[in-house]
């Protein structure tokens, strides 16, 4: 399960009791500005929803929202965008305040990342980032899962690009700031493959540890990057 002890809750509470008493064809559109500045506060970077809000009650409380982006790279491509976000969440839990959310699927979400002429990652300057006034500490992923997804990665320093199509993975961390894992399939050059992640936590320098294990399924060799 995920824990989240700040995160959405007035929200939730207030569109669970909403979609219990309400006639059903109440607008959830309404709640997309609270989602988008609780997940900016979460998240240190601007969410915003161009999609639609829906809400379920069986089996589970579900709360859905389309093309959702996340963050923006210097030439203004999203960071992340993802055609869907749900989350599932526990109904006792919810009656009192507290979100605990079973599970999070994201559907064909797509990762830009930039290296720069250095090397090094580019993170969005600080004229972005949303103001974090939670503990990311406090804020575990326990059971997230991606669908489709696709991870674009350009080098500056050689004029290229690599991308990363057909992420299918679970993916968990103890925090926000790591240490992460995940596991799954991916595609790349048209070659499949079975891969592990880990990290270790972000750190104030503003580097983390990376591994990553990848099994072609065509060849009978692995590739592992640290």
């Amino acid at each position: 399960m995920i824990r989240f002890f700040v995160f959405l809750g007035s929200l939730l509470v207030i569109a669970l009791l909403a979609a219990l008493f309400a006639p059903p064809f109440i607008d959830w559109n309404q709640y997309k500005t609270r989602f988008e500045n609780e997940a900016s506060r979460v998240l240190g970077l601007p969410v915003t929803v161009d999609g639609d809000t829906s809400v379920t009650l069986l089996p589970l409380p579900s709360f859905t929202f389309t093309d959702m982006k996340v963050g923006q790279t210097s030439d203004g491509v999203p960071l992340l965008k993802a055609e869907s976000f749900t989350m599932n969440v526990e109904l006792a839990p919810l009656m009192k305040g507290e979100v605990v959310i079973v599970d999070v699927q994201l559907q064909k979400p797509v990762f830009d990342a930039r290296l720069d002429n250095e090397g090094n990652i580019e993170w969005p300057d600080i004229k972005q980032r949303a103001r974090i006034d939670i503990d990311r500490e406090d804020v575990a992923l326990e059971n997230v899962s991606i669908e489709d997804g696709a991870l674009r990665l350009r080098d500056e320093r050689y004029n290229r690009e690599f991308l990363v199509r057909n992420i299918d993975a679970q993916a968990s961390a103890r925090t926000l700031t790591g240490p992460w894992r995940a596991a799954g399939t991916l595609t790349y050059k048209n070659q499949k493959a079975r891969m592990r992640l880990t990290t270790g936590k972000w750190q104030d320098n503003q580097s983390i540890t990376l591994k990553l294990f990848a099994e072609l399924q065509s060849q009978p060799y692995d590739f592992s990057f640290d």
